[in-house]
């Protein structure tokens, strides 16, 4: 009986040890404000958008998003912000991330430099539940199958 208890309570260990992952900093870095700007239609955008949505970055990190396909005022402030960290505003294109920390500035371009980015500081985006129910379902099969030779050994 103890060997079952001991074979649940490892297979129980293992499915919540499994359930817990995406390390992240404890303390994000809470001086940095971030500049995000993207465009409506982007399919690299899509990509860091919904990055940051899974990992609820807006209640994690000061960002700010400009969308500049459709908004003239953000693709100005784009350009601005180009210039001020040294690059060509004719040669910039979205995803652009702006990193202002104190008096340092400066950028990232492209969806996965912006992703690697964040990982560190708010973790992975969170993957499909299936492994998880795998987990689960396998760990109820064991303990099925523990309870059912325990029920033969002592009906034998």
């Amino acid at each position: 009986m103890k060997i079952l208890a001991s074979l649940i309570l490892f297979c129980l260990s293992c499915v919540t040890g499994f359930a817990a992952t995406g390390d992240t900093l404890e303390n994000p870095v809470s001086d940095t404000n971030y500049i995000y700007y993207y465009g409506q239609g982007c399919a690299y955008c899509a990509n860091v958008d919904s990055y940051l949505k899974k990992v609820d970055a807006e209640s994690k990190i000061d960002i700010e998003k400009r969308e500049i396909y459709f908004n003239e005022d953000n693709r100005a402030r784009m350009a601005a912000d180009a210039e001020r960290v040294g690059l060509n505003p004719e040669s910039v294109g979205v995803p652009f991330l702006i990193l202002e920390e104190w008096e340092n500035v400066s950028h990232l371009i492209g969806d996965a430099p912006i992703i690697q980015h964040f990982t560190p500081i708010l973790g992975e985006a969170p993957k499909s539940n299936r492994s998880l129910i795998a987990l689960v379902v396998l760990g109820v099969l064991i303990a099925g199958v523990a309870g059912w030779l325990i029920f033969w050994n002592k009906k034998s």
